[in-house]
């Protein structure tokens, strides 16, 4: 039974028209009646254009109307639905379509309908409803996107993003990143407990921290709030890594705790802050001996700062700058009026929010002299203290060349305005307008020009038409510029360019703006650039030819300083395989961290030092480079600029002067060598001249025959004393210049050591006991080693003569061996009359040679350490003294020890 509201609504239907205006306007966005045995008919109610932007009045009712604004895709849909909805009732005519609004948005609209049939069933009318869903559609879209950049920011970080139940201790979702982070897939992570996840010192210090957080969160429910957390994690290989989480808190809707964070590896970072305390101290040496100006400051005021700052501020000492503030150091006001104190705090408060901040400055030096700066800010933090880094570039040199430049850019445009170009207005190929230059181009009157149809200046129809028709191209275009020649008065012909607009920027009727240009002489001189462009790529060709067939090593380098080009020399120098690993690189990676002068091989301000340098002209400098082989060698490097295909390169020649640096060394050392050489034979000829002196003397005398026998016999023993010594300084002299020059026989045998000591011992035993000296020998009875026993011998007659010359009677020489890893050390000391620090160490160079008496008067000629020295170095030995004037002398020398069979 029907209700009788329904019944009552059914009836004011039919009785009032307004009943249905308002349902129709209230409840839907269209509605519209299609005849469909008069196709073309359809009405369409206002409130269905309105909702696609369109005046209701302006729209005709035909189907064409809508179907024009309809996406095409969503028509073929409604299309099929609407035929097979004709053919089966029970088929519904529903769908959602897009139609554009009249602002070129789309709106989305529900569109269903019901055919109207007669009596037969044959569908005469339709009937159909619109629902703007756009609101909807976007909201759905919205979503879809919001939830797949969700789903890839998810997949693709290589963070690992993760929610931990607290309520019920286990983790209930963590990122597939887990696995590159710890090696565990992300079902193996999230089966583990919170204390396999972290190590044991780390779990106990976040456990006490996340209680407290939670305790927080409890009161003041902040789900916004990030707590930070650093932990060391173990990965499944066995590492332990460094973790950062970054986590907040939030109640599910089962209303437990969850901890919803991201976790990200700062393993390297870790490592990069204990560089950075290490390197704390080589830091303070570099900002000190920076030639940048740099300060610190703290707040408004300098709290530190380096020489280079001073210097160019001229201020005497950094006592004198630290505590100012920058406006101090500066005039009252900057150069645009605002007050110098007023404007540096804005700076300082910039770097202080953004963290870093660059603008230009003016200050003062101590003359007050103007210096201009561009100033950066860098904010940092030191032990929880904000900080403020600057540095000054001083820019005062590009201040004032600013300042010529302008000069020259109003010099620039007078001449500009005073240019000779030819303008005109055509209006349908007449000119309207013309200055005074086409006439003197031309040699046509002003009144010859105005009003006239342009085809007089053209020498031919044909270039006039083509001239015409390009004209035309401007609707288009908006310009055009094309080249023709041009007739003048006397008949010649020239060659100009035009360059053509229309004046108000949109059509003919107001007239076109043409500006021309004679190019004759252009024209001729392209000819001769042709020319000389062949005679460029020729000698490109040559250029090339020379490039990659050089043997010296030749870098191409583009203006950023980057290897563009190489070839086999430099390849070859530096040791790499093909040229691929030198290309796209800046020389100055191919060098160790520092040159020898100091400075870093990579300093910026040197390296664009060089670069700019190079760009402007050809120069030289030395730079310590580094093979493949990480093995340092001296270079001369040569650049010059060179133009290639309208771009400027730098040809860099490298030379290897390692061989020269190596050839001075051994010219210094040989020149010291003859120095040394030339003393030493000095001190000898004076000790062989005066015993062969002393001969010739006593000879003379014995001759004369007027000397008693007593006295005879006393001059024959000095005689053979004076011979003796000559004889054995002539032969040291020889042993000597044998091992000097390589010419003694070298023939190692085993040797035990011991027996050669106790063989020496006998050979001394005399000279000690004369003295009453004590010869103690301290040396394993293992110890056996390969060696020239000649040699050896000499080695250590000369050792112990020597320490029983300067010992006192009574006293005691010691000789020690000893075993150190593979090498034998041998040490003869003597308690005797010792020597200054200084003579100890040169006591084994020839400019130190000199006859010292021993403590009974004992000769020598310094020979037989000399000897000694050449002996060990033939052994592959060093050899050294020590010695406290007074206290005695210790000699040690070091042999590589060669074991015995």
């Amino acid at each position: 039974m029907d209700n009788y509201l329904k019944t009552e609504l059914y009836r004011l239907f039919k009785e009032d028209e307004s009943i249905f205006t308002f349902l129709q306007d209230s409840t839907l966005d269209g509605l519209w009646y299609w005849d469909l045995e008069n196709p073309e008919n359809e009405w369409m109610n206002e409130r269905f254009w309105t909702t696609l932007g369109y005046n209701p009045a302006q729209q005709p009712h035909k189907a064409s109307t809508w179907q024009n604004i309809i996406n095409p895709d969503d028509l073929k849909v409604a299309i099929d639905n609407f035929n097979k909805h004709l053919q089966d009732p029970h088929h519904p005519y529903d769908q959602v379509v897009r139609y554009t609004h009249k602002n070129g948005s789309t709106v989305w609209i529900q569109c269903r309908g019901m055919a109207i049939r007669n009596e037969a069933g044959k569908p005469i009318r339709m009937l159909g409803a619109h629902v703007n869903v756009t609101r909807q559609k976007d909201a759905e879209i919205s979503l879809r996107e919001q939830e797949e950049k969700y789903r890839l920011i998810v997949q693709s970080t290589s963070d690992v993003i993760w929610i931990y139940n607290v309520s019920q201790q286990r983790f209930s979702f963590i990122s597939s990143s887990v696995y590159n982070l710890r090696g565990y897939t992300a079902e193996e992570a999230m089966q583990m407990s919170f204390d396999q996840t972290l190590t044991p010192d780390s779990a106990q210090k976040v456990r006490q921290l996340i209680a407290s957080h939670i305790q927080e969160f409890e009161i003041t429910r902040d789900s916004n709030k990030h707590y930070m957390y650093q932990f060391q994690q173990p990965c499944k290989n066995g590492d332990v890594i460094w973790i950062e989480a970054s986590a907040t808190y939030r109640y599910n809707t089962k209303g437990e705790i969850e901890a919803v964070g991201i976790s990200r590896n700062i393993e390297e970072r870790k490592r990069v802050e204990q560089a950075l305390k290490d390197s704390e101290a080589q830091y303070r040496t570099l900002f000190e001996k920076s030639k940048e100006p740099i300060a610190i400051m703290k707040k408004n005021r300098f709290i530190d700062c380096n020489q280079a700052l001073l210097d160019v501020l001229k201020i005497g000492s950094k006592r004198k700058l630290l505590k100012l503030s920058p406006w101090h150091l500066s005039p009252k006001y900057q150069s645009d009026g605002i007050p110098s104190r007023r404007k540096a705090k804005e700076f300082i408060n910039c770097a202080q929010e953004k963290g870093y901040c660059e603008f230009e400055w003016l200050h003062t030096d101590a003359e007050k002299h103007p210096i201009w700066f561009l100033i950066s800010l860098s904010k940092m933090v030191i032990k929880e203290e904000e900080l403020l880094y600057v540095i000054y570039r001083n820019i005062t040199p590009l201040k004032n060349a600013e300042s010529s430049l302008k000069d020259q850019q109003q010099h620039l445009k007078t001449i500009f305005n005073s240019a000779q170009v030819g303008i005109a207005l055509i209006k349908h190929r007449k000119t309207i307008f013309a200055n005074q230059y086409i006439c003197t181009l031309t040699g046509y009157h002003y009144d010859e020009f105005i009003g006239i149809d342009t085809s007089f200046i053209y020498p031919t129809k044909e270039e006039y038409e083509l001239a015409g028709k390009t004209y035309k191209t401007l609707k288009g275009t908006n310009y055009v510029s094309f080249e023709t020649r041009c007739k003048i008065k006397d008949g010649s012909i020239i060659n100009v360019i035009v360059n053509a607009a229309f004046y108000n920027g949109k059509n003919e009727e107001d007239g076109i703006i043409t500006v021309i240009t004679d190019i004759s002489k252009q024209k001729e001189a392209e000819q001769k650039l042709l020319l000389a462009k062949e005679k460029i790529e020729e000698s490109e060709k040559r250029f090339k030819k020379l490039f990659f067939s050089s043997n010296t090593a030749v870098f191409l380098l583009n203006e950023a300083g980057i290897i563009t080009d190489c070839n086999q020399a430099a390849i070859d120098l530096f040791k790499y395989q093909t040229k691929t690993d030198l290309l796209h690189r800046k020389p100055w990676v191919l060098s160790p961290e520092y040159q020898p002068s100091g400075y870093r091989s990579d300093d910026i301000t040197v390296i664009d030092g060089i670069i700019q340098k190079a760009l402007q002209h050809a120069h030289s400098i030395h730079w310590m480079h580094q093979d493949a082989s990480e093995q340092n060698f001296p270079t001369e490097i040569s650049f010059s600029p060179i133009q290639m295909e309208d771009e400027t390169f730098i040809y860099m020649y490298i030379r290897d002067t390692s061989f020269e640096t190596a050839l001075k060394k051994s010219a210094a050392e040989l020149k010291k060598a003859n120095e040394d050489k030339n003393r030493f034979f000095s001190v000898l000829a004076h000790d062989l001249r005066g015993s062969l002196g002393n001969n010739v003397s006593i000879v003379d005398l014995l001759q004369e025959g007027a000397i008693d026998e007593e006295h005879r016999d006393q001059l024959i023993q000095c005689l053979i004393k004076n011979t003796t010594k000559a004889y054995e300084l002539l032969t040291k002299l020889i042993t000597w210049g044998k091992a000097t020059m390589n010419k003694e026989a070298f023939v190692p045998v085993n040797i035990k050591l011991l027996t050669l000591l106790n063989s020496i011992y006998e050979y001394s035993e005399t000279i000690l006991s004369q003295k009453d000296i004590q010869l103690i020998i301290n040396c394993p009875k293992e110890v056996c080693l390969i060696a020239d026993q000649n040699m050896m011998e000499t080695i250590f007659r000369n050792l112990i003569s020597n320490a029983i010359k300067f010992s006192q009677k009574g006293g005691t020489i010691h000789c020690h061996c000893t075993i150190e890893k593979e090498d034998l050390e041998v040490g003869v000391s003597d308690s005797g009359t010792g020597m200054p620090l200084e003579k100890a160490a040169n006591l084994f160079t020839l400019d130190n040679l000199e006859s010292v008496k021993g403590t009974a008067g004992e000769q020598g000629s310094g020979l037989g350490l000399q000897i000694v020295k050449e002996y060990v170095k033939i052994h592959g030995g060093t050899i050294w003294a020590e010695s406290e004037l007074g206290k005695g002398t210790t000699i040690s020398f070091r042999l590589p020890i060669k074991t015995c069979n």
